[in-house]
């Protein structure tokens, strides 16, 4: 019997084809099982790193209200006793699980990889390098500058209304991790259309045709990924829009490659 690759060692890269048909299905849920309880071991780890890191992290979160103007270090507050705690277990949460999120797919890999060919592994290998730092560029985006013109906005808006307003620290949280979270997944779509370009299920004709039905929907993703004001939803669009030109170049490539 294989044992399962975390555990055994084994390098599933160096088989020239899957070996899914050589092993039962008993075998697989074993591998299953034990691919499962290494994530959990991973995201209970970076949990626990991220124990002593909860002040340091909180400040990093609240950068972008500085880059928004707000220079008043009570602008965010707590009004009931508990918040402090449901603070702390959202950051340890989140924290942990983006720590944890390398080995976690590390671990999927070693599942994954014994039933792929080696070139399909390498165009796994190549997209899921493409989807992390699409995913850290929408990170930065938003933390950097999109969330900080959206605070802005808001804050003038209620400047503009007469409101004397403090944010509810546990809200503000939220507002930022949705967005950051929103960016990192939206920038993933160009991924989806690449493969299914080189699929041979969508054509660079097909794209360019259907553009306009494209961005209606682009705008619609951003809508429901981003916080509830239209300015996050129109920066998020954006690059989304440009990015999905972009796509349809790297289509319209792979098609001169397959015809030559």
């Amino acid at each position: 019997m294989n044992e399962h690759p975390i555990d055994a060692g084994r390098n599933p890269l160096s088989d020239d084809a899957g070996d899914l048909s050589r092993k039962p299905f008993v075998e697989h849920l074993q591998d299953l099982r034990a691919t499962l309880i290494w994530s959990l071991a991973c995201y209970l780890a970076g949990m626990v790193v991220c124990f002593p890191l909860v002040r340091w992290i909180l400040g990093v979160l609240r950068k972008p209200l500085f880059w928004a103007g707000v220079t008043d270090t009570d602008f965010l507050r707590i009004f009931r006793v508990t918040d402090g705690f449901s603070v702390f277990m959202r950051i340890v949460g989140w924290g942990g699980l983006i720590l944890a999120a390398p080995f976690i797919l590390v671990g999927v890999a070693w599942f994954v990889f014994p039933a792929l060919r080696k070139a399909e592994r390498k165009r796994v290998l190549g997209s899921a390098l493409v989807c992390v730092v699409l995913f850290v560029a929408g990170i930065f985006l938003a933390y950097r500058w999109i969330l900080p013109l959206g605070l802005r906005w808001l804050i003038q808006l209620n400047a503009w209304l007469g409101v004397s307003a403090f944010i509810e620290l546990d809200h503000y949280l939220r507002f930022m991790l949705q967005g950051l979270v929103a960016f990192g997944l939206a920038f993933q779509t160009p991924v989806v259309i690449t493969v299914l370009g080189y699929m041979g299920i969508l054509t660079s004709g097909q794209l360019r045709r259907k553009r306009r039905y494209a961005i209606v929907v682009l705008m619609a993703i951003a809508a429901v990924l981003t916080p509830p004001d239209p300015w996050t939803m129109v920066m998020l669009s954006i690059p989304l829009i440009i990015l999905y030109e972009v796509c349809i170049m790297v289509v319209a490539a792979a098609e001169r490659r397959r015809h030559t």
